[in-house]
């Protein structure tokens, strides 16, 4: 599935909020970052500068590592308190499940938030690069039509 713009890189579900991306900006810099995507990932490691972000295409492997560290920690809390008895077992049946949902909300909301910013990023970059090219409409001196001298 081909992507048009660097935020649909790592989302392929449709966002029905989302507006249609608009298209990909001419500049070099930023056609750089429409680049394949496992290449881009290479050269963002090794980019220095810091012009690239890979962020975004790790994060779900974070998310996922996380899951997986979050049920077996609910898991463990769980055979834990199992194993005092049965006010233990009890007691575990709902403070594991409480647990995971905490643990789980809390990285999912705090990787949302870092993909937002990667996101903003990637919007007001091509922001910018829309508003470096010239409008079609203007005149070659400068000024809109109908204005005077």
């Amino acid at each position: 599935m081909s992507s048009t713009s660097p935020a649909a890189d790592h989302d392929h579900s449709p966002d029905p909020g989302r507006s249609p991306a608009p298209d990909r900006p001419s500049s070099p810099r930023t056609a750089e970052r429409f680049a394949d995507p496992a290449e881009s990932f290479v050269n963002g490691l090794a980019d220095v500068g810091f012009t690239r972000f890979v962020s975004l295409r790790i994060m779900k492997m974070v998310y996922l590592l996380t899951l997986v560290v979050t049920t077996l920690a609910s898991l463990g809390l769980f055979v834990v308190l199992a194993r005092m008895g049965w006010p233990g077992l009890l007691f575990g049946l709902v403070a594991a499940p409480m647990l995971w949902m905490f643990l789980t909300a809390m990285v999912r909301l705090t990787l949302e938030a870092f993909a937002m910013l990667f996101r903003i990023n990637d919007n007001l970059v091509l922001l910018a690069a829309r508003a470096a090219q010239p409008a079609s409409g203007q005149v070659a001196s400068g000024q809109h039509p109908g204005q005077g001298h």
